[in-house]
């Protein structure tokens, strides 16, 4: 009983750390935008970064100074090394399909959230990311969320929090890497995506130990689901042709399509290919979940224990509460 109450408190102190450096990377990512932002406004530098400012500007806060802080102030704590297992390039390409498929349908649940909240509240809930992302030229989508972010994220959200917590068992550490990667995205929209996203990761780097497997499964879910996606949107310019579909005159449609020929082929071209990703991933998924396995960690956490010995700890709940209120200031204004 003496045991497994040490083991308790040791773990809600470590969790809690934790939670709390993730915390101080938070407020130094929101300090470091809104001093830079002043400054760029101040000098009227904004317009040299034109249509690709809140993009980068979220990247060098983000991923240049509040991550990069965020790991120094971490980094000493106890950790622990999953063991190293190499794949082979197919098993590679069969977790990329069971994510991008997984990350599909959680998009959609997401989704109809934020549509329920939608009409709750009788008015749109902006989707900051959806309108950077389709303002950005793709060298810039290319160098800030292919290449940068996966890198950045990975070290962070997998290999920094999974090595602090893989102690306390697998279940531990996929949760609490899961659940930062979902808040730290900072708004409703891809929360549940990004917790779904951090789940798959998590267990692919505990049973790999290799942070370049997920890194290269983050940084083509970011190539096909954000710079592909948002450049063949832009090639058949999506919002004129959902203002033709919505009229309903069937001549403006076909006159439309027929003007945009190629990139209509295009982007069906793609539909067919991420159909054929999504049958692939769920099919894989469903022979494969019964082999799935989560092991206990070297300090045992009772499973009536979880929810108090993970979350109801101080730096957890200010580290949550935190994110909560920037998703309901996202909901509410």
């Amino acid at each position: 009983m003496n045991e497994t109450f040490e083991n308790e408190h040791y773990c809600r102190k470590m969790i809690s750390r934790l939670a709390l450096g993730m915390l101080a990377g938070a407020l130094i990512i929101q300090a470091a935008a809104t001093i830079l932002t002043a400054i760029m406004y101040k000098y009227d530098s904004l317009t040299l970064l034109d249509k690709n400012s809140d993009i980068i500007l979220s990247a060098v806060c983000v991923y240049c100074v509040g991550m990069p802080l965020t790991y120094l102030i971490l980094k000493d704590m106890r950790h622990v090394h999953p063991h190293k297992n190499n794949i082979s390039v197919g098993q590679f390409f069969k977790l990329f399909a069971v994510s991008y498929a997984l990350v599909y349908v959680s998009n959609i649940v997401g989704a109809v959230v934020i549509s329920i909240l939608t009409a709750i509240k009788g008015a749109p809930i902006e989707n900051n990311v959806l309108d950077a992302v389709m303002n950005t030229d793709i060298v810039t989508e290319l160098i800030f969320m292919v290449i940068l972010a996966p890198i950045v994220e990975e070290l962070v959200f997998r290999k920094l929090i999974i090595d602090r917590t893989l102690i306390f068992g697998d279940k531990t550490a996929i949760f609490i890497s899961a659940l930062a990667f979902g808040l730290f995205h900072g708004n409703l929209s891809q929360f549940v995506y990004a917790f779904t996203l951090g789940m798959i990761f998590a267990y692919v780097y505990i049973r790999t130990g290799n942070i370049l497997v997920t890194t290269g499964l983050h940084m083509m879910m970011n190539l096909l689901g954000s710079v592909v996606a948002s450049s063949l949107l832009k090639l058949i310019d999506i919002e004129k042709f959902l203002e033709v579909y919505s009229s309903g005159d069937m001549n403006e449609i076909l006159r439309f399509i027929g003007d945009n020929a190629t990139g209509m082929m295009i982007f069906s071209a793609f539909e067919t290919l991420i159909f054929a990703i999504l049958i692939t991933g769920i099919i894989i998924f469903f022979l494969n979940v019964r082999h799935l396995t989560l092991y206990e960690g070297e300090i045992l956490i009772p499973r009536e224990s979880f929810f108090k010995t993970t979350v109801a700890n101080l730096g957890m709940l200010l580290f949550i509460a935190y994110f909560i209120v920037l998703i309901i200031i996202q909901i509410i204004k």
